[in-house]
């Protein structure tokens, strides 16, 4: 939970900070889903929290590395060219 507070303090862009945000809310109803995985089973019948888990997880990883690729893309843009 300290993570956002290094990010406010060291002065990460808002589109990271933007981003490990809601990759940790994606962690938090992962795990959510996790302990009530037999509850959601049979609230939904025929998908187990556990499924839920990884799906939320994997869409939290996959927030992080579009972050990560727009960050490095546009420091891309920013430099300048390397002449030969």
């Amino acid at each position: 939970m300290l993570i956002p507070l290094w990010l406010w303090i060291h002065g990460a862009p808002r589109r990271d900070r933007l981003a490990f945000g809601v990759a940790l809310m994606l962690y938090v109803l992962a795990k959510w889903a996790e302990l009530n995985d037999h509850a959601l089973l049979d609230a939904l019948g025929g998908i187990s929290g556990h499924t839920i888990k990884h799906l939320l997880a994997t869409a939290a990883a996959a927030v992080i590395v579009a972050g990560l690729v727009a960050r490095d893309e546009a420091c891309r843009r920013a430099a300048p060219p390397i002449s030969a």
